[in-house]
């Protein structure tokens, strides 16, 4: 008999959801050393300039800074830019192949009278998948080819903003050069100081360090980016492998915040059609997940109406052990996952 339920399918997706948080956190991380070389050339550049007060250089002068500042910021966006995309590329290969383990195994629980034996082996588990598997949300022959959903992916709009993937890495390099010239030319056009200048890009002393300047402003920014990104491509192929092989409904689950959008509270606990319902992130950083919902099954729904406070609870510590519940009762990630951790983590529900 089947040893999964409408709340067990909750809490496998839950738990997905909170190692992506991990796997999140270590990719954010990693680029921390880019923001730092950053500020550093920022540094050395406002280390050329001869005058306090910078009300009193030239149109010539003023051009030259800014141009010098430019290409700092260009040699940075040619490294954080390409790289989100190379990392985004390689998590959807890797999520593809785990997702397919993962659903397919819990497919396999649900359709058996007896207990089986896990698909093992990626021929194996595409074999169950070929053969119980229909058109989802997107054809059923691109889960055979990393490099087509992979295409796919890349051209759907994400949701949060309505573009592609690739136009939001650019609109967030087109902008955070913008802010750097707006604010030169304001220091400039307002007769700031040198310090006044120095401060608003590598932020104040006393504050921790470079908190409250551009860089640690656009390292935010940027975080954001990453974090939205990775949460699409994660949804994006959990649905086409779950809408194929499991259920064409899914359930939307917002529950990782105490506190969270207006959109995603109206969606949250609410059923969708895979293909014709919307999939997160609603907005920049939403942390909503979806769960298949399947006929058939035992209908235990009694914990998917609890709060991500009581559902951490009753998790076991191999999943506790990954992040914690802050004062406000948002699930905070506390443990990073490298993505083969995270895919390996997540590829077996019985993990």
């Amino acid at each position: 008999m089947a040893s999964i339920d409408n709340l067990k399918l909750h809490d496998i997706a839950v738990r997905n959801a909170i190692l992506l948080e991990s796997l999140k956190k270590y990719e954010i991380s990693k680029r921390d050393k880019v923001f730092r070389q950053l500020r550093k050339e920022l540094d050395t550049v406002m280390g050329k300039v001869q005058y306090e007060d910078l009300g009193l250089m030239t149109k010539k002068e003023v051009a030259k800074l800014l141009r010098e500042l430019k290409a700092a910021h260009a040699g940075f966006y040619d490294v954080v830019g390409a790289g989100l995309i190379k990392t985004v590329e390689d998590f959807s290969g890797g999520k593809l192949v785990a997702s397919k383990s993962l659903w397919a195994n819990v497919s396999l629980d649900i359709n058996s009278e007896e207990e089986v034996d896990d698909i093992v082996g990626d021929d194996d588990v595409d074999t169950y998948v070929r053969d119980a598997g229909s058109d989802g949300s997107v054809p059923l022959a691109l889960l055979f080819s990393g490099s087509l959903l992979l295409e796919r992916l890349l051209k759907e709009p994400i949701p949060a903003l309505g573009v592609p993937l690739r136009d939001m890495v650019e609109r967030y390099g087109k902008q955070s050069e913008e802010r750097l010239a707006a604010l030169v030319m304001q220091a400039w056009g307002s007769g700031w100081t040198w310090k006044q200048l120095h401060d608003a890009l590598l932020g104040a002393p006393g504050v921790r360090q470079g908190h409250n300047g551009y860089v640690a402003q656009i390292q935010a920014q940027f975080a954001s980016v990453v974090d939205t990104s990775l949460g699409f491509a994660n949804d994006f192929v959990d649905a086409a492998v779950t809408s194929s092989i499991l259920s064409k409904r899914y359930r939307w689950v917002s529950i990782m915040d105490h506190r969270t959008s207006a959109i995603c509270q109206e969606r949250n606990g609410k059923i969708f059609v895979a293909g014709k319902g919307p999939l997160p992130p609603a907005h920049m950083r939403c942390r909503s997940t979806t769960v298949p919902v399947v006929d058939g099954v035992d209908d235990a729904t009694d914990g998917i109406n609890e709060s991500m406070a009581e559902w951490h609870k009753r998790q076991p510590e191999s999943i506790k052990k990954y992040g914690s519940m802050d004062k406000s009762g948002a699930y905070r990630a506390t443990t990073p996952l490298t993505p083969d951790e995270f895919f390996t983590l997540t590829s077996n529900w019985k993990n």
